[in-house]
């Protein structure tokens, strides 16, 4: 065997494996990480989540549960109303700059700039961080 098929071989097998690796750690990361798993449960089932952790970590008697879990609820949905309250505020921001960057753009351009933003409000739709009827306005390209 030639040396040059023999490294022409390792060197395909190399990158045939870092494809795969690379590939299986990004779809893992996109579909199956925890941090995404807990973003998209509601605030009930992301407060049940943190009572069984308190429960297991602090040994917490039934009563002392009890006495907890109206406490994480309402704080988990304070939580959740104020994270929105902000991605609404970060939106509109981002709507602004928009707005302003469009002000230096040919039509064409424009037109990819508004599919850069009906992208990024379909990815926060899928993320449960705008609500169904909540849609960003047109901006006026003007």
């Amino acid at each position: 065997m030639k040396k040059w098929k023999l490294f022409a071989g390792l060197g395909l097998i190399f990158l045939l494996g870092a494809s795969a690796g690379a590939l299986g750690a990004a779809v893992w990361m996109d579909w199956d990480h925890p941090r995404h798993r807990f973003e998209k449960k509601t605030p009930e089932e992301r407060a049940l989540y943190i009572l069984e952790k308190l429960s297991k970590r602090l040994d917490l008697t039934g009563d002392q549960k009890q006495a907890i879990a109206p406490i994480v609820e309402r704080k988990e949905r304070e939580t959740w109303e104020l994270y929105r309250f902000h991605r609404r505020a970060v939106r509109g921001l981002l709507e602004q700059g928009f707005v302003a960057i469009q002000k230096e753009l040919t039509p064409p351009q424009i037109e990819k700039l508004l599919e850069l933003q009906r992208k990024m409000e379909k990815r926060d739709r899928s993320r449960g961080l705008l609500p169904p009827g909540e849609a960003r306005e047109e901006a006026d390209p003007e």
